[in-house]
C-alpha cells in the first residue's frame, strides 16, 4: 500500500554543532522496532535515533570521504525496558527501524541504504558510503530523505533544501537525484542530466518511464519551465510565512521547512506516480 509519512513535519535537520555531552545524555529513550543486520528483529527503547518536537534529526551518514555525522562504529544507547540498565549497539549492527511516535502513535519507517551514483552520462558506479534514512514516500520507488537546515549562534536557522534519495522496490540500491556530493559550481550544466539519469536508473525496467523521462528533460531545458518552478517555490516559501505567523515564535521555522520540503518531495512524487501508472 503507497502512502506518503508525513514525518517532514515533525523533523527539522539540524546541523548545530558543538552541542555539549551533558545535553546528548538528556536525550529520550524513543520506543523503537529493530531490524538488525542479520535479519532479527527486536523491540528496544532506543537514544539519539529520533528526537521529537522537531529538535534535531541528524540524518545517519555513514561515510568514509569526509567527517560524517555517525561513522560504523558510532554507538548508540539502548534498554529493552525502562527499568533495564542501558546497552550499546552499533551503527553497522542495524539494517531497519520503525519508530513509534509516542504523540500521535504514527510509525516512521527508517532503513539503511546502499548509495550510487549516476553521471550525465549515465554511467552508474558505488558511493562509499551508506545512510540510514526516514522514508519519506513508499510505492514502487520510495523516497527517503530529510529536511537539511544550517543553524548558527548569531542568524538562527535557515532551511536549505531536501536531501532525497529515491530505490525501486526490485533494487538493492539507492541513488540521489540531486547528488550533492558532487555538485560544484564547475557542474551545475550537468545537473539536468544527473537528475533524469537518476530516475532512469530507479526506473529503467520500463520504456514508458524512460520515455516520459526523455520528455521531462526537454521541458527542464525551457526557460519558462524553470520560471514557472522558480516561482512556484517562491508563493510556497511567501504562503508559509504567512501561515506561520498564527503560530508561536519558536513554531515558526519547523512549520515554513515543513511546507517547503513537502513541496520539494510532491516534485519527486508526481514523477513517481508516472512509472507507477504506466509500469507493472
Amino acid at each position: 500500500m503507497k502512502r506518503t509519512l508525513l514525518i517532514l513535519s515533525l523533523f527539522c535537520l539540524n546541523f548545530s554543532y558543538g552541542q555539549s555531552k551533558k545535553s546528548l545524555e538528556k536525550r529520550p529513550f524513543i520506543p523503537v522496532e529493530l531490524t538488525k543486520t542479520d535479519g532479527t528483529t527486536e523491540k528496544i527503547l532506543l537514544r539519539d535515533i529520533y528526537f521529537p518536537k522537531a529538535e534535531a534529526f541528524m540524518g545517519m551518514v555513514s561515510q568514509n570521504k569526509s567527517e560524517s555525522v555517525f561513522k560504523n562504529e558510532q554507538k548508540f544507547e539502548y534498554k529493552i525496558s525502562e527499568e533495564s540498565e542501558v546497552q550499546k549497539i552499533n551503527y553497522s549492527d542495524i539494517k531497519k527501524l520503525k519508530v513509534i511516535d509516542k504523540f500521535d502513535d504514527e510509525i516512521v519507517g527508517y532503513e539503511k541504504l546502499n548509495i550510487k551514483k549516476v553521471s550525465k552520462d549515465n554511467i552508474v558506479s558505488d558511493k562509499n558510503y551508506d545512510v540510514l534514512l526516514p522514508i519519506l514516500y513508499e510505492g514502487k520507488i520510495n523516497i527517503y530523505g530529510y529536511e537539511y537546515s544550517v543553524c548558527t549562534n548569531n542568524t538562527g536557522c535557515m532551511y536549505v533544501g531536501t536531501i532525497m534519495y529515491i530505490k525501486n522496490n526490485k533494487s538493492d540500491y539507492a541513488i540521489m537525484p540531486v547528488d550533492i556530493d558532487e555538485a560544484s559550481f564547475f557542474n551545475l550544466g550537468s545537473l539536468d542530466e544527473k537528475f533524469i539519469n537518476a530516475f532512469k536508473y530507479a526506473g529503467g525496467d520500463c520504456p514508458d518511464f524512460i520515455k516520459y523521462l526523455d520528455g521531462l528533460y526537454i521541458k527542464m531545458q525551457s526557460k519558462d519551465f524553470r520560471k514557472q518552478l522558480r516561482q512556484d517555490s517562491k508563493d510556497v516559501h511567501n504562503e508559509a510565512i504567512e501561515e506561520a505567523k498564527s503560530l508561536e515564535k519558536k513554531d515558526r521555522f519547523n512549520y515554513i521547512a515543513a511546507k517547503r520540503s513537502r513541496f520539494e518531495v510532491q516534485r519527486f512524487i508526481k514523477i513517481i506516480n508516472e512509472y507507477e501508472k504506466n509500469c507493472p
